[in-house]
């Protein structure tokens, strides 16, 4: 009598889960909105053609050339002008605002009397290694002055030394 007893007992609880399963799915059916905001959905897929429009490889090529065409080293002068030249394309393109924040940055920049560069010294004294001074000039730049040199921009001066390890 007491395995009938289990049986029947499981048998309910199978019957009970399944009536369970169907009852939230019938509420989730018939609880999901009928109709589509169509509007914001035609908005959206208007500002994403849009998007996709304006993502084509010959206006990503102008905007790079538009924005690397002269040096524009940060907190220079020529930075600051090719930042407002962007918050006016960004108002340009319709964002509602663009905010131009100044802050105070400890910036260290190139010294071309004595310039910055790495090297690897090996254990009797000698130069295995050192990063270059100077790169070669990029198609379309031969007119471009005051180019800066490749240097190491946030590293401290100083000599430190440690064992090699690979």
């Amino acid at each position: 009598m007491r395995k009938e007893s289990r049986l029947i007992r499981w048998i309910w609880w199978i019957v009970i889960v399944t009536a369970l399963f169907f009852l939230g799915f019938i509420i989730g059916w018939f609880a999901k909105p009928t109709h589509q905001n169509t509007a914001n959905n035609n908005d959206s897929k208007k500002y994403l053609r849009e998007f996709l429009d304006e993502m084509q490889a010959n206006q990503i090529r102008e905007h790079l050339r538009k924005f690397t065409r002269l040096p524009h080293l940060a907190g220079t002068e020529q930075n600051l002008r090719y930042a407002e030249q962007i918050k006016t394309e960004w108002l340009e393109f319709g964002l509602d605002s663009v905010e131009m924040v100044p802050y105070d940055v400890l910036l260290s920049y190139p010294n071309k009397t004595q310039p910055n560069y790495i090297s690897i010294v090996d254990q009797l004294g000698n130069e295995v290694f050192n990063t270059s001074l100077a790169e070669p000039v990029p198609d379309g730049y031969e007119d471009v002055s005051n180019i800066v040199p490749p240097y190491s921009a946030f590293s401290a001066k100083g000599q430190p030394e440690g064992d090699w390890c690979t």
